[in-house]
């Protein structure tokens, strides 16, 4: 399910829905200089 379901039931209006993001954009940054794949 994906976070904008989740966010759009009646049960959330009002929240901040905070999805985690799995670091894809970041992997040629200096982040993960290092980190052997």
């Amino acid at each position: 399910m994906t976070a904008i379901k989740i966010g759009q039931r009646e049960e959330n209006t009002g929240k901040q829905i905070v999805v985690i993001s799995f670091s894809e954009r970041y992997l040629l940054t200096a982040l993960f200089e290092g980190i052997d794949n």
